[in-house]
């Protein structure tokens, strides 16, 4: 034992230890991902890090139930026309569904596109979806960003997903140019091909720059397959990991915050 701290330990009926926080109520997340599939790893491990570093979590019980439903979406980075736009609002209104099935309290997506179709999904279930843009949002008003850069598929970019929101708290977006936009994306359907390298990191860091010269003063990862490759950390200006954004909202969310 170090000296100065109390070591609580609880034991169960049979003399078993257990963990203190085993009989605390805790929300069922529901995670609706595939798009792509690394990303929804990534999402389920922030979510399981916020629980440890946020909430002291130790044992297996200390931990929120997670339900995973991977979908296999239709290809929609760089492009959705209204034949794939029905076909994909449909796969995700069934997966949200099949959550709510299972017992799910709340649902998180582990992407940033799709949100596209967040109200919609909103009214085909009846319990709590949690936005992964509003989320990402709020966090850079908490931070008190004005002007933001953002990285995403080039279709987040032309449905102006990010912007709407943004916009409702006075944050003005700067966006790539059209071939550094196009650089992006193929980065993007890189990563979910499982290609990461050097060199497309480098590409993405350029991209960065030629945001902030342009007078960003923060950027948002608005795309839960960027993080595989960026790490926040290694920046000194304010990088918004949308995941990590999101997946703080859910632990608050599951332990009742």
């Amino acid at each position: 034992m170090i000296e100065g701290t109390e070591v609580k330990i609880f034991l169960d009926k049979n003399g078993l230890i257990i963990s203190p926080k085993a009989g605390r109520n805790r929300k069922v997340i529901g995670i609706l991902g595939g798009m792509g599939p690394e990303a929804t790893a990534d999402l389920y491990m922030k979510i399981i890090n916020f629980c440890q570093k946020k909430y002291g979590a130790r044992y297996d019980c200390d931990y929120p139930q997670i339900i995973v439903n991977s979908i296999p979406a239709p290809q929609m980075i760089d492009s959705l026309n209204k034949t794939r736009e029905v076909e994909l609002c449909n796969m995700l209104m069934e997966g949200v569904k099949k959550l709510e099935a299972s017992g799910v309290d709340f649902i998180v997506i582990a992407c940033n596109t799709v949100h596209y179709f967040i109200e919609k999904l909103r009214k085909a279930t009846s319990i709590p979806i949690l936005s992964i843009i509003e989320e990402t949002t709020k966090k850079a008003k908490e931070n008190k960003i004005k002007k933001i850069g953002l990285l995403a598929t080039t279709t987040t970019a032309k449905q102006k997903v990010y912007e709407r929101e943004l916009v409702k708290f006075g944050i003005t977006s700067i966006l790539p140019d059209e071939k550094s936009q196009a650089e992006v994306t193929e980065i993007i359907r890189k990563i979910i091909a499982g290609d990461k390298s050097r060199k497309d990191k480098n590409k993405l860091e350029n991209v960065i720059e030629g945001l902030l010269k342009r007078g960003a003063r923060g950027v948002i990862l608005g795309c839960t397959d960027l993080p595989i490759i960026l790490k926040k950390d290694n920046f000194d200006i304010d990088i918004l990991d949308s995941t990590e954004v999101l997946a703080e909202a859910a632990a608050d969310k599951a332990y009742g915050e």
